[in-house]
């Protein structure tokens, strides 16, 4: 199971955008992904026990990968960079290479 981990700053227009992306990419996404959303205002621990220290960011974390989380850093354009590791490790109708 993949675990997708957004980590913004309040809810601005731009975090407020990326979580409505976030949700959209889950719908298009042929695999089981949740998706938690980290507001480091309301819960700075979070972020600082998980080493993050640049907004907004996500984590993408396969449970089943004994290599760990793949840290995706950026704006909007890292929803992107998020489906493209998804598509990698679950492709649409077949299995990871």
């Amino acid at each position: 199971m993949l675990l997708l981990r957004l980590y913004v700053i309040g809810r601005s227009d731009e975090s407020n955008r990326m979580v409505t992306e976030a949700r959209a990419l889950l719908g298009k996404l042929g695999c089981t992904l949740q998706m938690e959303i980290v507001d480091v205002m309301e819960h700075p621990g979070v972020a600082r026990r998980n080493g993050i220290v640049v907004f907004p960011a996500a984590v993408l974390t396969d449970t089943d990968d004994p290599a760990g989380p793949k840290l995706v850093i950026g704006g909007m354009a890292l929803l992107g960079d998020v489906t493209h590791q998804v598509s990698k490790q679950h492709p649409v109708g077949g299995h990871a290479a």
